[in-house]
């Protein structure tokens, strides 16, 4: 929902934006490819309420949408899912979230109205929001960049592309900054 989240403050607020990054970020344009049967399969399955049934079925989420070009590190998949589980996990809260996408509608009509400069990261394998998502949100905001990963899925393993990301959001970050803002905030790159 991030994503939502972000394009609706740069269409109603504006000026509270100084640029804009969206990955995996759908415009929620209903003529667009929809999600892979796998993904909603997945999306319809019961919440489990036991830890280890939690981690087995992210790491089975994490193959089902990750992409071929990066492999898949199942013992850190497994680490982070337990951590996450142990931190707050709460099933009511993924069906708030799937209601709150539902509400949100089709952000396309509204995007030419986008001001701030706008990166468009998307996975090129992504099964979850299939990469013409990204392509239809960077076609829709004026000037935006766009960027394909290629052989990544829906989400970015913590190894492989986050170099090229990092460098990416790093440069459209300082470039913002540098064409000046009345509400620039005094930023330092080394």
């Amino acid at each position: 929902m991030g994503g939502a989240i972000a394009q609706t403050i740069a269409i109603s607020h504006p000026s509270r934006l100084l640029s804009l990054i969206l990955i995996f970020a759908p415009t929620y344009n209903p003529n667009l490819p929809q999600p892979k049967p796998k993904i909603k399969n997945l999306l319809r399955s019961p919440p489990v309420t036991d830890r280890n049934a939690y981690v087995e079925r992210e790491i089975n989420r994490f193959r089902i949408i990750s992409g071929s070009g990066f492999p898949l590190d199942e013992e850190w998949i497994r680490h982070t899912s337990a951590r996450a589980y142990d931190r707050s996990y709460y099933p009511e809260g993924i069906k708030r979230h799937l209601l709150a996408r539902l509400a949100c509608g089709n952000l396309r009509p509204a995007l030419p109205s986008v001001t701030a400069p706008t990166l468009v990261i998307h996975g090129e394998e992504d099964p979850f929001l299939p990469v013409e998502n990204g392509m239809d949100a960077a076609e829709a905001i004026p000037g935006a960049e766009l960027m394909i990963i290629k052989g990544m899925g829906h989400y970015p393993p913590h190894r492989g592309p986050w170099p090229g990301i990092v460098k990416a959001i790093s440069a459209h970050t300082r470039q913002t900054v540098e064409l000046g803002s009345d509400q620039a905030y005094d930023l330092k790159f080394n």
